[in-house]
C-alpha cells in the first residue's frame, strides 16, 4: 500500500509542533520524526510487510553515558499502569485505518506522555525502569511457556515426577488444570512412594 503517512502523522500529531515546539526532522512512507531540544518523537509504519504502526520516544540529550534504544508507547503506557497484556497493538492496513491508529496513538501519547514530552528526568527514569520490568515479565511468560510444554507432554505420558518437579516452584502461576494435574500427580507419587 502506497500511504501519506508524513500527511496523516502531521495531522494527528499537530500538537508537537503547536503546542510543544517540536520541529519535524525526518519523513518518509515509514518514518516520521520531530525533535524538540532535548526530546524525538517518531512514528514507524512497516507498510509492506506487518503493517505495524507504532510510537517511540526518547531523549536526544540526556546525563546517562549513553543513549539507549527509544522507548515504546507501550513502555510509556507501562509507567501509566497499564499491564503489559492489555497495552495495544496497532496495524494499518488501508489509509483509513492508519489515520484511525495514529489518532488514537496521539491521544494516547497526550493523556500519558506529557512528561516525557516536557523531558521530565524522572520520566525517563520510571521509563527505563518499566522497560526492566516488562523485560522480566516477558522472560517469566517465555519460562512458563517451556514449563507448561514440557509439563503438559509428561502429564500426557503419565510422567509424574516431571510433571510435580516442572510445577513445584510455579505454583503460584499455575491455572485452574495445571494445579489440579499437580494434585494429581503428588498423589500419584506419594502412592508409589510414600515418602515423596
Amino acid at each position: 500500500m502506497v500511504t501519506s503517512l508524513e500527511k496523516i502523522s502531521s495531522e494527528a500529531f499537530r500538537f508537537l509542533e503547536s503546542s510543544f515546539k517540536f520541529q519535524r526532522v525526518l519523513s518518509s512512507e515509514t518514518l516520521v520524526r520531530w525533535e524538540s531540544n532535548n526530546v524525538f518523537v517518531q512514528i514507524r509504519y512497516d507498510a509492506h510487510r506487518s503493517f505495524e504502526v507504532s510510537l517511540e520516544i526518547g531523549q536526544t540529550v540526556c546525563k546517562l553515558p549513553q543513549l539507549g534504544p527509544p522507548f515504546s508507547l507501550g513502555e510509556v503506557l507501562g509507567v501509566a499502569g497499564l499491564p503489559l497484556a492489555q497495552r495495544p497493538f496497532f496495524q494499518a492496513s488501508t489509509e483509513e485505518r492508519l489515520k484511525a491508529a495514529l489518532n488514537e496513538i496521539a491521544q494516547l501519547l497526550v493523556r500519558y506522555g506529557l512528561p516525557f514530552l516536557q523531558n521530565d528526568a524522572d520520566a525517563f527514569v520510571a521509563l527505563t525502569q518499566q522497560r526492566r520490568i516488562d523485560c522480566d515479565i516477558y522472560a517469566q511468560e517465555r519460562d512458563l511457556r517451556q514449563i507448561r510444554e514440557a509439563a503438559d507432554n509428561a502429564w500426557h505420558v503419565s510422567d509424574y515426577r516431571t510433571v510435580v518437579k516442572l510445577y513445584r516452584d510455579k505454583r503460584e502461576f499455575l491455572t485452574a488444570t495445571e494445579t489440579k494435574r499437580y494434585e494429581i500427580a503428588l498423589k500419584h507419587l506419594s502412592a508409589i512412594n510414600p515418602a515423596s
